[in-house]
């Protein structure tokens, strides 16, 4: 369904090594309920084998660290343009990530998500780099 609210104009989805096998199903439904929008993969399984993005049927690939890889490619489709690229890479591997704010967990509607911990919902966040 429709997220309530919300009309994007780029998809992006961080992607594990294990989560993978999952992902074209959810981008084949992304697709029906957003058609034309532009959806673009990274994350740590992306960075070691970015052409996967194909396999998962993705419009594009974030290699590497994407803080700032999104913000180029979200320009790139504000201009009205869809990803220019297919593969997107950092110019460097190591981002400050100090520059960069911290989320907006209140935001988030943690009633949405199907994670528990001690019977609590939940919601996960990488607090590092590398492998996780």
């Amino acid at each position: 369904d429709k997220l309530e609210g919300h009309d994007p104009g780029l998809i992006g989805i961080m992607c594990l090594t294990p989560h993978v096998v999952e992902l074209k199903s959810i981008i084949m439904r992304l697709r029906l309920i957003y058609p034309g929008i532009p959806i673009i993969v990274g994350g740590p399984h992306f960075s070691t084998v970015p052409d996967d993005y194909e396999r998962v049927s993705a419009d594009a690939v974030c290699a590497g660290d994407g803080e700032e890889v999104i913000v180029r490619v979200a320009n790139e489709v504000e201009s009205n343009r869809k990803c220019l690229s297919q593969i997107y890479t950092s110019e460097k591997w190591i981002v400050d990530v100090d520059r960069w704010p911290i989320p907006a967990r209140h935001l988030t509607d943690i009633s949405r998500y199907q994670y528990f911990i001690k019977e609590e919902r939940a919601a996960t966040l990488m607090t590092q780099r590398g492998c996780p």
